[in-house]
């Protein structure tokens, strides 16, 4: 149903709870892509400290960084940012 730009899916059916559960899950990824934006923000630029701790090389960490940025800036709805940029990040580090 319907409150105004809301869409509330309720499991009454199979795949309303698909739907539910997808929402949920993108929730979570959301929740999880902007906690390590912040955290990788706090190396503050120096990839080789980021490599180490995520067991990468500095160009490979200053990759993710930029990946996970642009992530972070479409769940921010920032203008000129779009879903390409989770398709990019699943293809680059799946």
């Amino acid at each position: 149903m319907a409150v105004g730009n809301h869409i509330e899916v309720a499991p009454a059916t199979r795949w309303a709870i698909e739907l539910r559960t997808l929402v949920d899950q993108f929730q979570a990824v959301k929740a999880k892509t902007l906690e390590l934006k912040t955290a990788f923000d706090e190396c503050g630029g120096d990839w080789a400290n980021m490599g180490a701790l995520l067991a990468l090389g500095a160009d490979d960490a200053q990759a993710v960084y930029n990946l996970i940025t642009n992530v972070a800036l479409m769940f921010n709805e920032t203008p000129g940012y779009s879903g390409a940029d989770v398709r990019y990040l699943l293809d680059r580090l799946s």
